[in-house]
Order: structure tokens, then C-alpha cells, then sequence
């Protein structure tokens, strides 16, 4: 079958959402096959806090790209169903989902987008939440696609819960991927090859490069030049904390470990922290920060969407790169940037960021859950040079396979392939 028209839909609009359509739209007129036109459909929340990536997509009309706003009326009905942690497998079967479910809200919404924009493909932005409905064969019209995030690697090695959680995720995704139009799933986990619990289903699954810009190189002065800019003393070590400020990056925990510094280490620490923040989730940070400024700790705080421009400086002034969350199980934007740029990482020990860390040497890992362990992590990352535990030809060379042309080459392969 000739792809003629490919809907999108987008439901998110915080992280990596804006970037990773903005990569897909500037990679289409190269890509783009047999005349086929490109549908995009967004989030209100999307445009609103985006509107520089809305208009991008916009400008795209002489190549056939058409972008949108979900109807408002869905929209209401989705922001009305909060995802679930955890879904009951009785979802997987016939009839699937409640109609008022989070996954099956989506799942309908982008259903109704396809069809009326008269899609033959669709592409999911975020796949894991309609699993249940794929596992329960819900009727598509359309051949679908979709990234796929959280991807239950390691299980052996896992605590207790995460196990379980693990288990359930495999039995969920086995039944999820024998849906006869769910077409490819796009898995920002490079280690697609040990899904052998998948089976027959593994063909499916393609490694996604999860996008990141490559800079130019770091100079002597480019690099004095952004300290400047947030006037960060010579003798302090600057780490940086970059991207959402919430309860799944563990920044409470983070806080708690630098107050625990010794009073000169704080002296020689400057903490950069940028990116938007979920108020419900962290509503003490300005107090906890006021209080590390108190005990000596240099704050530049950065809070709110970090375009492009002041991110490449933050990322270009900090020694090393914090990404200490707790039990993340996916990919991370953040520890991707930090190797591109050259600057190691303190990040947790576990999970996929565990281990591409230890594999290319891009830092120092921890246990997160230890609370004396990450302070002491702190210590040594500000006692000695963090270079010391970093591969920058490594480091360099992962993050060029995942340049923005590679996630382009790679989506634009998987969505135009033929369906059998």
C-alpha cells in the first residue's frame, strides 16, 4: 500500500514534545515520499506554550504539511481522564478499556484525527498509554505507529516493584503488539535486540535515536564567556540540573544530598537549575533553594521553558550534568545533550541511563535510594576533576548516532513502510 497522508497527534506539550516534532517536520521535505502530505495535531496546551514550533509546522503547507488543534471538546474530555500507574490486564480483552479511560480517550481522539483528515497512517507520539487498547484489538481504520517509551528491559536485576511492574509490562506489550494494524513501534532503547520475550512480535520493534542537537566544539572562550553570562566564579564547580522540575526527577532528593555538603563544598558549588516546573509536585523549591543559598551553595535559577539559545549556554557553563532521577526506566534527552556537549554526568544507577553511563563511559552513577551515597557522589564530583570518569571520544561519538538525522532517517523509514 502507497502512504498518502500520515496523521500525528500529539497530546503532550512539556520535555521533548516540541523538539521531536520539530525534527519530524524539518526532516519531511527530504524524506517525504510519492507527494504524500504530513497532518499534525496538537494539543491547545502544545501551541500555546510552543508557538515557535506551531509556527514552524505551519510554514510547512507548500510541502504538504497541515497542522492543527485537537477539537476542544475531546481535548476537555481527555484533560478530564488522568493516566493510570497501573492498568488492570482484564483491559487487554474484548471490549478493552473503559470508554472513559485515559488510554482509550487517546486511542479514540486519534482514531477521529485520522479519519477525518483521510490518514492511511497513523503516528502516535506516545505509544504506552493506548497499549491495553491495542492488547484488546480495539478497531483501527488506519495502519498505526508509535514511540514507544518505557520498554521493560531488565527485570532480574530490578527491586520488587519494578518487577512486577516489568512482568506486567511484557505480558501487556506481547498482547498489545499482535494487534494486526499496530504496523512499527519505535523504542527510544537501543537494546531492541534483547526483547527476546517478544518473540515473532520483535520484528516489529525498531531502536529509535532519541534526537539531539549537535553543537559546536567547546573553546576556551566560548566557555569562559557563558560562566560570565551567570557569573559563576572560577573556583566553584557548576553542575546543572536541566529539564522539568518534578517529583519523577527526584530534585527533592537532590537538594536534600547538596544541604548535606560539607560548608566548603557548598562554598565551591554553584547549582544551575532550568526548566519548567510542576507546582504541585515540587512547592517548596523556592524555599529549599532560598535555604542553599543561606549555607552558601551559588544559585542560578532558570525556571520556565529554556529555549534553545539559553539551554546551549547552560549546557556550555556547567562542569558536569545532573541526572540523579529515581527509577527512571526510559531514555533521557538531558543525559544525551550533556554527551554531545562533553560534560559528564552524575546520574542514577539503574535503568537505561545506568547503563549507557557505565557502557561509554559518560560519568559516575549512583544509588539514588541512598541518600549518604548520592552525598557523597556530590563530594567527589566537587573535590576532583569529574573528566576524570568520562570518555569524551565516547560520549561524542553516542551522541552522533543520535543526531536529529538519524531520528528523522529512522521514522520516516518505519512510517513509510509498506504494510502486508
Amino acid at each position: 500500500m502507497t502512504v498518502r497522508r500520515i496523521a500525528v497527534v500529539e497530546f503532550g506539550h512539556s520535555g521533548h514534545h516540541a523538539d521531536y516534532l520539530r525534527y519530524l517536520v524539518r526532516g519531511w521535505p527530504s524524506l517525504r515520499r510519492n507527494g504524500a502530505d504530513l497532518h499534525v495535531a496538537v494539543s491547545s496546551g502544545f501551541r500555546k506554550m510552543h508557538s515557535d514550533a506551531f509556527a514552524e509546522i505551519a510554514a510547512g503547507q507548500s510541502v504538504g504539511i497541515t497542522v492543527a488543534e485537537l477539537d476542544p471538546e475531546a481535548e476537555a474530555l481527555y484533560k478530564r481522564t488522568p493516566p493510570q500507574n497501573a492498568m488492570p490486564m482484564s483491559w487487554a480483552k474484548p471490549p478493552g478499556p473503559p470508554p472513559d479511560s485515559h488510554g482509550r480517550v487517546r486511542w479514540d481522539i486519534a482514531q477521529n484525527v485520522a479519519a477525518a483528515v483521510g490518514a492511511d497512517r497513523l503516528l502516535l507520539m506516545e505509544l504506552d498509554p493506548v497499549l491495553p487498547v491495542l492488547a484488546a484489538r480495539c478497531r483501527s481504520d488506519v495502519d498505526v505507529c508509535g514511540i514507544w517509551f518505557r520498554a521493560p528491559i531488565v527485570v532480574k536485576e530490578a527491586e520488587t516493584a519494578d518487577r512486577h511492574w516489568a512482568l506486567h509490562q511484557r505480558a501487556l506489550a506481547r498482547a498489545a503488539f499482535g494487534h494486526p494494524e499496530l504496523l512499527r513501534v519505535f523504542s527510544l532503547d537501543p537494546r531492541v535486540g534483547e526483547m527476546v520475550w517478544l518473540g515473532p512480535l520483535n520484528k516489529k520493534v525498531t531502536a529509535l535515536p532519541d534526537p539531539v542537537i549537535m553543537p559546536a566544539p567547546s573553546t576556551a572562550s566560548s566557555r569562559s564567556a557563558a560562566r560570565a553570562r551567570f557569573a559563576i566564579p572560577p573556583e566553584r564547580t557548576a553542575a546543572l540540573h536541566f529539564g522539568q522540575v518534578s517529583r519523577r526527577k527526584d530534585v527533592a532528593s537532590l537538594l536534600s544530598a547538596i544541604e548535606r555538603l560539607t560548608p566548603d563544598r557548598r562554598r565551591r558549588l554553584s547549582l544551575l537549575i532550568a526548566g519548567p516546573r510542576v507546582s504541585s509536585e515540587s512547592p517548596n523549591l523556592e524555599i529549599e533553594l532560598d535555604r542553599l543559598r543561606r549555607l552558601g551553595v551559588q544559585i542560578v535559577s532558570r525556571p520556565g521553558f529554556v529555549a534553545e539559545e539559553l539551554a546551549q549556554a547552560l549546557f556550555e557553563a556547567a562542569d558536569v550534568v545532573l541526572v540523579a532521577y529515581r527509577r527512571h526506566i526510559g531514555m533521557s534527552g538531558v543525559l544525551l545533550r550533556a554527551a554531545a556537549h562533553g560534560r559528564p554526568v552524575l546520574s542514577q544507577r539503574d535503568g537505561l541511563m545506568g547503563h549507557l553511563v557505565c557502557r561509554h563511559r559518560l560519568g559516575v552513577t549512583v544509588d539514588t535510594c541512598d541518600r549518604a551515597a548520592l552525598t557523597g557522589a556530590l563530594s567527589a564530583m566537587i573535590d576532583t576533576d569529574p573528566r576524570t570518569t568520562f570518555d569524551p571520544t565516547q560520549a561524542r561519538a553516542l551522541a552522533h548516532r543520535n543526531d536529529t538525522a538519524a531520528f528523522q532517517k529512522t521514522l520516516y523509514r518505519g512510517l513509510f513502510e509498506e504494510s502486508e
